[in-house]
């Protein structure tokens, strides 16, 4: 069964939070984090656009410290409620970054096909730095290769498939090449990693953190997720 859409609520920045009004979680709702992770430039923030309002973003800014956005799933029945995490591409705010892996209950590590050395610091750079942090081995991980659409355009591609394919298969990644310009291939990854997620946590016998609708208390209590 495919996981589908509910909707999604725009992005949060640190200094403020907008939320759509149609945005609306249910009880039970389980909660996950996800973060992306990646040099700048090789289209983080444009694959997480083009995931929530199906467009494409042209002119992106580049992103300091961190940038958070919402999405809805449904996974067999079960209303899932992800908080994707956008970090800076640039070294000097990687201590931010870490701060947010430590959060985080999967990691999407994203490299541009045109770029070797993209590729490259995902091993040398990002992972180095989170496996001093957490155990990779324990959270599902998600290898992108993103700009797929240059595909075409031989002498830009520095990243092959079967390259990547190799690299996802040393540290237990799942593995989609995707275009943030045509949207190929961005939900079906996000698909499968939120799958995962909720598998993961069903096996676990975790019991799923829940959103409540507003109730009338005495206290005036409320409960809250992600």
């Amino acid at each position: 069964m495919q996981p589908s859409d509910l909707n999604s609520s725009s992005s949060m920045t640190q200094s403020q939070t907008r939320k759509s009004s149609s945005d609306s979680t249910g009880s039970n709702t389980r909660c996950f984090n996800i973060q992306l992770c990646g040099n700048s430039s090789v289209g983080k923030t444009s694959i997480i656009h083009r995931l929530i309002y199906d467009n494409y973003l042209e002119n992106t800014v580049i992103t300091l410290g961190v940038n958070y956005y919402k999405k809805n799933f449904v996974i067999q029945g079960d209303p899932i409620s992800v908080t994707i995490h956008d970090t800076s591409g640039q070294e000097r705010y990687i201590d931010i970054t870490k701060q947010s892996v430590r959060k985080a209950d999967a990691l999407i590590l994203v490299y541009d096909k045109t770029s070797e050395q993209s590729f490259q610091d995902l091993e040398s750079l990002w992972i180095s730095q989170f496996d001093k942090i957490i155990d990779l081995t324990t959270i599902p991980l998600l290898l992108i290769g993103n700009k797929s659409d240059l595909y075409s355009q031989k002498k830009l591609e520095q990243v092959s498939y079967d390259q990547a394919d190799q690299f996802a298969r040393q540290y237990n990644m799942a593995f989609f090449e995707t275009s943030a310009l045509s949207g190929a291939q961005i939900q079906n990854a996000f698909d499968s990693l939120v799958q995962r997620l909720y598998l993961s946590n069903k096996q676990k016998n975790n019991p799923p953190v829940s959103i409540q609708k507003k109730k009338k208390s005495s206290s005036g209590s409320k409960n809250s997720c992600c």
